[in-house]
């Protein structure tokens, strides 16, 4: 089935760089790997970080519907 298809991002565990895509299916899915890639930025090979495609986009888009955080003033003791 096409919908059980997730789209993972490779960072360098150091720099944080896009370094590229892999896809799975849900259930061979594997977020943590030991694995390390070589980095361009770095020039050296790095441990990988994996993240789900989209998720950086969809926390700041939920951050934007959180309240304001409001300040209470309080009247000071003598």
């Amino acid at each position: 089935m096409p919908g059980d298809m997730v789209t993972l991002v490779q960072l360098c565990g150091v720099c944080n760089s896009e370094l590229g895509t892999l896809e799975f299916k849900k259930e061979n899915m594997m977020l943590f790997s030991k694995e390390t890639v070589w980095c361009p930025t770095c020039k050296a090979e790095r441990p990988q970080v994996r993240e789900a495609k989209g998720r950086t986009a969809a926390i700041e888009e939920e951050q934007k519907g959180y309240p304001e955080a409001v300040t209470i003033k309080t009247e000071e003791s003598p």
